[in-house]
């Protein structure tokens, strides 16, 4: 980009660390075609604020590392929003590019330090490993004017041993891909709103859900989703005592045995909204939502939903094994797998990523 900038008579303002050298950013520019006559340097932060706020800013700034621009509040969300905001007001004053160069924590998979960074960046690219030898992916993780999860292929490679790598593009042209971040949020999504339907979700039961889904990551993947989202953490009630607590969970067991459902006092809660509008039953226990016309009403939750269905599912299966079995056996205790689990068990587990209950709002 440099090289294609300052080719084309553009002024090019690079800020840089100490770990490449004027020298190497120079040379890598000339072996890409581009004019150092209309490259120049800065190596703090405060000189590029100074060029920005001038009357003659760059057409392209590149920032090389961003954290080391950013400096102490790379990690502090206030700050951090306030530099990226002067930034992008100062790039559509002058009408410029900036580009920044930050490194990704693989183990956390996203942009090193704050959140901001990235919900106030406009495009972000992520440079991968591809399979090829020496071949590498270019991935649009996200883009404000462009579908994100795109991705176009190159290679690096060196003319002379002593000579920085050169980007060689295989193709120009942006292809779909099938995996990645953006792909997994999606999968996310999907999954958890066919799980909550707008409804409060109980967080015992969700963690319950995700292990059982498989790849997916409570901690990673589920609580971000719900604050992106607008949704909150609440206590439903009191906090038990642990007496209490232990009480509540045998009653729990006993009415499951007998197909009732008891809603849970003192558990945790996702609750949309950021909560505005909802509040707990003291007496009668589970939610009420505000009416808008002056009152609160009793509604459902979507823990209390989808165990109403599994219910429904048991009633069933007992009256098909009762109308297939000639000794007319309708005891839960009666149907047992080969390997001692209980079928009705084995049933449900196959049924349960079914369409939501149509009982749901």
């Amino acid at each position: 980009m440099a090289a294609a900038q300052s080719n084309a008579g553009k002024h090019v303002l690079i800020y840089r660390s100490a770990e490449d050298s004027i020298s190497k950013w120079n040379r890598r520019i000339e072996l890409m075609g581009g004019n150092l006559d209309n490259v120049a340097y800065a190596d703090n932060a405060k000189q590029v604020w100074s060029i920005l706020e001038s009357a003659d800013p760059p057409a392209l700034l590149i920032l090389d590392p961003l954290q080391q621009f950013l400096g102490i509040g790379v990690n502090n969300g206030t700050a951090a929003r306030a530099s990226m905001n002067l930034l992008t007001e100062l790039a559509a004053k002058h009408s410029m590019v900036m580009l920044g160069v930050i490194h990704w924590k693989e183990y956390a998979d996203k942009l090193m330090g704050s959140d901001e960074i990235r919900n106030i960046a406009r495009v972000i690219l992520k440079a991968e490993l591809a399979g090829s030898e020496n071949g590498k992916i270019l991935r649009r993780v996200k883009a404000n004017d462009a579908p994100a999860n795109m991705f176009v292929r190159f290679r690096t490679l060196k003319v002379k041993a002593d000579d920085p790598p050169q980007v060689e593009w295989e193709s120009k042209d942006w292809q779909e891909a099938t995996d990645g971040r953006e792909a997994d949020e999606c999968e996310v999504e999907t999954f958890l709103r066919n799980l909550h339907r707008d409804l409060p979700i109980q967080v015992e039961w969700i963690k319950k859900e995700v292990e059982d889904h498989g790849w997916m990551n409570y901690k990673r993947h589920v609580s971000p989703w719900f604050k992106r989202n607008g949704w909150v953490n609440m206590r439903g009630g009191q906090r038990l005592t642990p007496v209490l607590a232990k009480a509540q969970e045998a009653d729990i067991r006993q009415a499951k045995r007998m197909g009732e459902i008891i809603i849970p006092k003192g558990k945790f809660w996702w609750v949309p909204a950021r909560g505005k509008g909802y509040k707990w039953h003291k007496d009668d226990g589970g939610w009420l939502k505000w009416t808008g016309n002056g009152g609160w009403e009793k509604i459902d939750d979507a823990t209390t939903v989808w165990e109403r269905r599994m219910n429904a599912k048991e009633d069933q299966f007992y009256e098909d094994m009762s109308n297939s079995n000639a000794d007319g056996h309708n005891s839960k205790d009666s149907y047992q797998t080969r390997d001692g689990t209980n079928a009705i068990d084995s049933h449900i587990n196959t049924t349960s990523a079914s369409p939501a209950p149509s009982d749901s709002p």
